[in-house]
């Protein structure tokens, strides 16, 4: 059956937060970390936004990285701005959700571990995957209701996860995922995408849960108002400072 496109910001964020909103507790996600400490900045605000709205519907959660500064950016930057919600839902760690970490071989990475969810075998606590609860009846990716991406490598699971397991995709990605995101998602090979802090903010405010990326939005629209003012008041003063001068050089010619 042909995908009809989402045609504007809002249509791919709506996307995104109504597949959310439809998960339950009978539903796992994997949060797919795949892109740097440093880079993970300009996708925080979305990667954020949307696990809250999944731990409030109660859906366990599997997290990976692709990346060595992986397990630094869920203990340092995800678990901080989601703490409140795991504690809030009452979420236990090995029965609602699993850190399995750092999985090292990039698309291969993804093809092993969609393949076998027990590939690495221990998580990064030093648990056996076997031996925590919610991993009992999880075998291969077909058996999870999302995989969420977070990074411009969308095509690795694309590839590894969707083609061959047919487990839907959400990526939380920069402004880079404009130009491929909505092909993917015509295509029906992603359920849609939030682009950076623009679509974070747009997430949020479908949330009615103002965060990082509202206040970051607020911040940087005062910034455009100041510059606006500036050139204003310096179009004016050279205006001014013109008229003034011709003014002056017909009162000499009197």
């Amino acid at each position: 059956m042909p995908v009809t496109p989402a045609t504007t910001e809002m249509d791919h964020i709506s996307r995104c937060y109504d597949f959310i909103d439809d998960l339950g507790p009978e539903d796992t996600i994997v949060f797919d970390v795949m892109n740097g400490f440093g880079w993970f900045l300009t996708t925080l605000p979305a990667s954020t936004a949307i696990l809250n709205h999944a731990i409030e519907q109660d859906v366990n959660i599997i997290f990976v990285s692709e990346y060595e500064d992986g397990p630094l950016t869920w203990k340092y930057l995800i678990m901080p701005a989601i703490k409140e919600s795991l504690a809030k839902m009452n979420y236990i760690y090995g029965e609602d959700w699993v850190e399995v970490g750092y999985i090292p071989g990039g698309e291969s990475a993804d093809a092993a571990f969609a393949a076998d969810l027990h590939h690495w075998s221990n998580d990064m606590r030093g648990n056996l995957l076997s031996d925590l609860p919610m991993m009992d009846d999880l075998q291969t990716a077909a058996d999870l209701s999302l995989w969420i991406g977070n990074g411009w490598q969308e095509i690795w699971i694309i590839r590894q996860v969707y083609e061959v397991y047919g487990t839907p995709i959400i990526m939380t990605a920069g402004s880079w995922i404009l130009g491929r995101g909505p092909v993917y998602v015509s295509a029906g090979q992603m359920v849609s995408f939030i682009n950076g802090w623009d679509g974070a903010a747009v997430y949020e405010y479908m949330r009615n849960d103002p965060g990082l990326a509202t206040q970051g939005s607020i911040i940087i629209s005062s910034g455009y108002v100041y510059i606006i003012i500036i050139i204003i008041l310096a179009n004016v003063s050279y205006i001014y400072t013109r008229s003034r001068g011709k003014t002056l050089k017909r009162m000499d010619k009197t």
